[in-house]
């Protein structure tokens, strides 16, 4: 990871064709660090083949790609690259001042990610990335010291333009200028401000922001609050990518497809365990369904609207338990990322003052 102080990097707004150079800058990253990107060089070697001799006479660039790493702990940065990373359009919805987005993860039937530009440097020769995407995100929130969540986004993006087959060149220099937003009057996303509600019903009851509680649960039926005995949670979502599958026919060695592939979704709760609220073996042994939902809630922006960061799986199976009864016992309990009856498995909600979406 490179946390140098002096440097600076920028996210751009959605890419109006992916691959292109966004010169509009969403935000400044003002995140613990950002990974110098180092580029993957695909080379070809004719060591071996008949007439070369013994050690070839030449290697040949055929293919390069950039891998990328973010890590963050601030709140709108956390809903930017979820919106990348999940892939539907966020639409928010405004209420005055206070601004309310929905991420969901992109169907089966609609694959292709939202690609953005990353601008990256001390101000002289900045480094551009095109055509960047969100292949992994990991989510960490745990009790102790000041209880941070973090956030670690991971991808990959082009540092590099092809014209006409002909060599590789590298992008023109970012302006690194100033964002469009700024985030440094939000709150950051803490341990201590967590709730969390395990429910007895699969079917989520949120579908749209008139439905969302900022300060409170969104499930149905009467779910058990499991704040007072949560130790610690994470999240994980991958996409399934890999460097060489995005490089297709026609990109002359640039990424020029930016479908994700498998997705797969997996988090963990660590309790301090009290199974007159989560019996895990009963829930194993009974096969049994919930939601989960975890809730940041920060300052207020307004009276009863706070600064918000909410993850609901709709449809959570517990894949581990213990037969004991003993309590307290701090259990780490790996959960079962399902979908529900419309084929979405998680909804990231966010709750800022940031009227432009996200992602386009």
């Amino acid at each position: 990871m490179e946390n140098n102080v002096q440097n600076r990097v920028f996210f751009s707004a959605k890419e109006t064709t992916a691959g292109t150079h966004q010169t509009t800058n969403f935000f400044e990253g003002h995140g613990d660090a950002f990974g110098l990107p180092e580029p993957d060089y695909k080379i070809n070697e004719n060591t071996g083949k008949m007439g070369t001799g013994e050690l070839g006479t030449e290697q040949t660039l055929e293919a390069m790609v950039t891998p990328w790493t973010y890590k963050t702990n601030r709140l709108s940065e956390a809903l930017y690259f979820m919106s990348y990373g999940l892939g539907v359009t966020d639409v928010p919805v405004a209420a005055t001042t206070v601004i309310a987005h929905i991420l969901k993860p992109l169907p089966v039937a609609t694959l292709t990610l939202p690609t953005f530009s990353i601008e990256f440097g001390t101000g002289t020769g900045n480094k551009v990335y095109t055509g960047c995407f969100v292949n992994e995100i990991q989510v960490s929130m745990a009790k102790g010291g000041m209880g941070l969540a973090e956030f670690t986004i991971s991808g990959y993006g082009n540092s590099h333009t092809n014209v006409a087959g002909v060599g590789f060149v590298i992008n023109s220099a970012g302006s690194v200028s100033t964002g469009v937003n700024n985030f440094s009057a939000e709150p950051i996303p803490k341990f201590p401000s967590l709730k969390a509600w395990l429910g007895a019903t699969v079917d989520a009851a949120v579908v749209d922001a008139d439905d969302l509680d900022f300060d409170g649960e969104n499930m149905t039926g009467t779910p058990t609050d499991i704040t007072t005995i949560l130790e610690s949670f994470s999240l994980t979502i991958n996409n399934g990518i890999s460097a060489e599958d995005s490089i297709r026919a026609g990109g002359y060695g640039v990424i020029n497809c930016f479908n994700r592939k498998t997705r797969n979704i997996t988090s963990e709760i660590a309790i301090c365990k009290d199974n007159t609220l989560i019996d895990t073996n009963a829930l194993i042994t009974g096969n049994t369904k919930q939601a989960l939902e975890i809730q940041f809630n920060g300052s207020q922006i307004t009276a009863g609207n706070p600064y918000a960061l909410d993850f609901l799986f709709n449809v959570v199976q517990v894949s581990k338990g213990e037969q004991d009864t003993g309590t307290p016992i701090v259990k780490t309990i790996p959960l079962k990322v399902l979908e529900d009856s419309s084929s979405v498995s998680l909804r990231v909600f966010g709750q800022t003052t940031i009227t432009a979406a996200y992602n386009s």
